[in-house]
C-alpha cells in the first residue's frame, strides 16, 4: 500500500491519521450499527484503556433512542457500552470511571437502581449532573474509562 499525501497539510504522517480515523470511525459505527449523524467518536482505545464518550440509550441499527423513558434508555445505554467493551476484549467489570448526565435529577433513584444492575462493587469511580439538551433528547448519556486488568 502506497501512502499518499494528505491534500489539506501535505503531510504523510496527517494522511495516515485520517485514514486511521476513518478505520475507526466505521469499525464502531459496524459495531454499534447506527448511524453517525455527529461528528465525533463513540470510543477510543488505546493499550489497556477504553474511553467511551457520550453514549445514549439509541437502539441499534438506528439513530433513534428507546422507548420507554429513562429506565429503557439506561438499560439500552449500558447495553451499548458493554458491546463496545466486549469488542475490545474488556467489560463493564473493567470500568474504573463513570460520568452521568441526566436531563432531570429526579430520575436519579431510577437511573441508579439500572447503574446497579450492570456495574457493581468495587464501584466505578462516579459523578454525576443534570444537563440541559442531551443528543437526541436523551434522558441520560454517560461516558466511561474501561482498564484492562
Amino acid at each position: 500500500m502506497v501512502a499518499k499525501k494528505s491534500p489539506e497539510s501535505g503531510s504523510l504522517s496527517a494522511a495516515i491519521g485520517e485514514r486511521r480515523t476513518a478505520r475507526r470511525t466505521s469499525r464502531c459505527c459496524t459495531l454499534l450499527r447506527c448511524c453517525r449523524p455527529a461528528a465525533f467518536l463513540r470510543w477510543r482505545a488505546r493499550r489497556r484503556l477504553v474511553i467511551l464518550s457520550g453514549q445514549i440509550g439509541i437502539a441499534p441499527g438506528t439513530a433513534t433512542l428507546v422507548a420507554g423513558g429513562i429506565v429503557a434508555e439506561a438499560r439500552q445505554t449500558f447495553d451499548n457500552m458493554r458491546r463496545v467493551l466486549e469488542a475490545h476484549g474488556r467489560s463493564l467489570a473493567d470500568v474504573v470511571r463513570v460520568q452521568v448526565m441526566l436531563a432531570d435529577m429526579a430520575d436519579w433513584p431510577r437511573f441508579n437502581g439500572v447503574y446497579r444492575e450492570f456495574l457493581w462493587a468495587p464501584w466505578p469511580a462516579r459523578s454525576a449532573f443534570g444537563a440541559n439538551g442531551l443528543a437526541f433528547g436523551a434522558r441520560v448519556e454517560v461516558e466511561a474509562f474501561a482498564v484492562k486488568r
